[in-house]
């Protein structure tokens, strides 16, 4: 039996507030953490409600959760951006959807009902494309049968630090002292004011540069929408790390950043790193990559573990995170998915399962 407790809405914090469903919610979320990584110890109940509400202010988020009986066994978050947006423009017609099922309960068609509402829903705001992120290969399969076209391969990648090649780390950033002479390399825990500007304006050209096959957005930051993020990540306990080249004009030529949550403390995600086109070739990557390294180890010393995301497209950094010791820990594929030619599958071919 399905039944959809929730109709899909802009998300509503009050409903979220809800002791009953919010208790459901947190059970459903452990039991999918501990599937999806067995090796990690469970998140504590606090950032969990923290995750489950969080949303950023320029976007209309939207949830469905699916019930068999009193039992919560699946979830979904679609958000779009709204005009207020820096990515409406280019954006618009985008949806980003996440569907999970508990691993027990797949192959029920609950992932089929979710999907089936999301398309119909979005096709009446007319949102066009779906793009998503899929783990498993039941949910690789079943987006396939509705005409997703399959792009990036990827996957979460992790580094122990206790592997870490600490003698090659200070390799790279004295060889870095002939290669990328006259470039500065500074340390932030929140861009300053007088190079914000020039910080988004790289931070978005380098998200774009990344290998983004089949996909269609198109990052876009501003000042304004990074400031906003901030607030928005440290309400959910993150403390962001960034570390900038600076060429001797002033000008950021490349940048890495760390997400660290003190509740989290064995861990440290590393988002983007990426160097503007007209400054490759002096090895910034390594070198920005590596001081990062030093630095997490000195100020974070409980952080056993690094984990980063990386498409098998971008050769560069893939043979950097190689070299420092990087291991697949999760594989990925992203997706893109018209919502006109999935309606059309579906309403013709009812054989289709999740």
């Amino acid at each position: 039996m399905i039944t959809l407790i929730m109709q899909i809405k802009k998300l509503n914090l009050e409903d979220l507030d809800d002791s009953s469903f919010l208790s459901d919610y947190i059970t459903y979320l452990k039991q999918y953490y501990q599937t999806e990584h067995p090796d990690d110890p469970i998140p504590s109940d606090d950032i969990m409600k923290k995750s489950i509400k969080y949303k950023k202010e320029d976007e209309f988020l939207y949830r469905l959760v699916v019930y068999e009986e009193d039992k919560l066994v699946g979830t979904s978050r679609i958000t779009h951006p709204t005009k207020d947006s820096p990515e409406y423009e280019t954006n618009a017609h985008i949806a980003f959807v996440s569907c999970n099922i508990l691993e027990k309960y797949r192959g029920k068609g609950y992932g089929k009902a979710l999907i089936i509402d999301i398309l119909k829903y979005l096709d009446e705001v007319g949102i066009t494309t779906i793009q998503s992120l899929v783990f498993n290969s039941i949910g690789r399969e079943f987006c396939k049968k509705i005409g997703a076209t399959l792009g990036n391969e990827g996957g979460e990648r992790r580094l122990k630090l206790i592997d870490v090649n600490w003698d090659m780390i200070d390799t790279w950033i004295e060889e870095g002292k002939t290669r990328a002479k006259g470039v500065s390399f500074n340390y932030y825990d929140q861009i300053p004011d007088n190079i914000m500007d020039d910080f988004v304006d790289v931070y978005t050209e380098t998200n774009n540069q990344a290998p983004s096959e089949g996909l269609e957005d198109i990052v876009k930051v501003t000042s304004d929408s990074f400031r906003k993020e901030e607030e928005n990540l440290r309400q959910i306990g993150y403390h962001h790390l960034f570390v900038l080249s600076i060429e001797e004009d002033g000008k950021i030529s490349g940048l890495t950043e760390m997400l660290y949550q003190k509740e989290v403390n064995y861990l440290i995600h590393q988002e983007l790193t990426g160097v503007l086109e007209k400054y490759r070739g002096r090895g910034l990557g390594k070198i920005l990559k590596a001081r990062m390294l030093k630095e997490i180890k000195s100020r974070f010393p409980s952080v056993q573990i690094i984990s980063t995301g990386t498409a098998d497209t971008n050769a560069p950094m893939v043979s950097i995170n190689q070299r420092l010791g990087f291991k697949p820990y999760r594989n990925n594929v992203f997706i893109n998915l018209k919502i006109k030619t999935a309606l059309k599958i579906l309403n013709l071919n009812s054989e289709i399962k999740d």
